[in-house]
């Protein structure tokens, strides 16, 4: 019997099987050009824009907002993409995609935002990004080759929790400073803030929480990045704010905490995002979805916030990982899928997600070869 199959000749976001995680002996080892454009795309990865330009001009805001925080950033980048590259061995293809140095990099602005400044706490931090990339391996291998799950920055909270456990130990170890320090910056946000209506103010600053800085601009920049890139996400993303704004009134209105409403911003709006045009195919089912899972992320940041605060942890984005990773398994079960796609929630795999968020771009039809 002869058929036709389509080549793939996207990049995938997983492996096909475990034994593609490798890298041949002969390519161990890349040029400088090839390994900064690894650490560029660990930057671009947050944004869901996996484009060297992209990650070079989030480095660029980053060390502008704080010198410290940039290199401290860069550091963790740097380290996690270097272990999983030269000590895991892990394919050229899945670090290209900046998971590795995404939760890196958030490692290391988490040692700019809790730790002291300057080198003494280098060890730490440094063993904690390198630990990043072994639990980004692991999880990799589990939770997408094995459940098609996705990964996303999970390493990156789980790692910074085990930061806040044994700082407590540590005399002189935990600190808060937001990022946003520049006298400079701050007259600009002063003066954006004046004119700009209240629900975007707060949608921009609740994104601006992703690098913890109460920044209007850097709110702005993320969110005009992902409409750029694909639109339907990004209206997805600010719909997932509104729907956890209108959550958090019912949840408590006026008593609730300024800081609790902007970690649920942003867990509403990630998710709302995700749910909406990522890991769904766009609809206006998917856009329900992700709102419902927007206003669960909110009520579920209200719950952790206090809880994980008795234990001197920082929420983070924990909402948004749990509601996202629960709700795209409950697609992908069988009785509760056929459900999902009788309401017209249709998954796209892992395997055929190249750059999360990018838009439908007219292609060549891909070539077929004969079986």
């Amino acid at each position: 019997m002869t058929g036709t199959v389509p080549v793939q000749s996207t990049p995938a976001l997983v492996p096909e099987s475990s034994s593609h995680i490798h890298v041949s002996e002969s390519k161990r080892w890349e040029g400088a050009r090839s390994f900064g454009g690894f650490l560029l795309n660990g930057y671009s990865f947050m944004l869901f824009w996996n484009r060297p330009a992209v990650g070079a001009g989030l480095a660029v805001i980053l060390f502008l907002l704080n010198p410290w925080a940039g290199a401290t950033g860069l550091l963790g980048n740097a380290v996690a993409t270097a272990v999983a590259r030269y000590v895991l061995k892990v394919r050229t293809g899945l670090i290209r995609y900046g998971l590795f140095g995404a939760n890196g990099m958030f490692v290391g602005l988490a040692w700019a935002v809790f730790l002291p400044a300057g080198l003494t706490w280098l060890v730490l931090p440094l063993a904690l990004a390198a630990l990043s990339a072994v639990v980004t391996y692991l999880l990799v291998n589990t939770l997408s080759l094995r459940l098609s799950l996705p990964v996303l920055v999970i390493p990156f909270v789980l790692v910074t929790w085990l930061l806040f456990g044994v700082s407590q130990f540590l005399p002189g170890a935990y600190t808060w400073r937001p990022v946003l320090l520049s006298p400079w910056w701050a007259n600009i946000e002063d003066g954006i803030s004046a004119w700009l209506v209240a629900p975007l103010s707060g949608f921009f600053d609740g994104l601006g929480q992703l690098l913890y800085a109460n920044s209007l601009v850097l709110g702005a920049v993320i969110f005009a990045v992902w409409l750029a890139r694909a639109r339907l996400p990004a209206l997805a993303a600010f719909l997932g704010y509104l729907t956890s704004w209108a959550a958090l009134e019912l949840f408590g209105g006026a008593n609730i905490d300024p800081g609790v409403r902007s970690w649920a911003s942003v867990n509403g709006a990630l998710t709302g995002f995700c749910l909406g045009g990522v890991f769904l195919s766009p609809s206006i089912a998917s856009f329900i979805y992700g709102a419902l899972g927007a206003a669960g992320a909110a009520w579920l940041t209200t719950l952790a916030l206090p809880a994980l605060a008795a234990l001197h942890f920082p929420v983070l984005v924990s909402p948004f990982l749990a509601v996202t990773v629960l709700l795209v398994l409950l697609i992908g079960l069988p009785l509760t899928g056929v459900a999902a796609r009788k309401l017209g929630l249709v998954r796209i795999p892992l395997a055929h997600i190249g750059h999360p968020g990018c838009p439908r771009k007219k292609r060549r039809p891909p070539e077929r070869q004969r079986v």
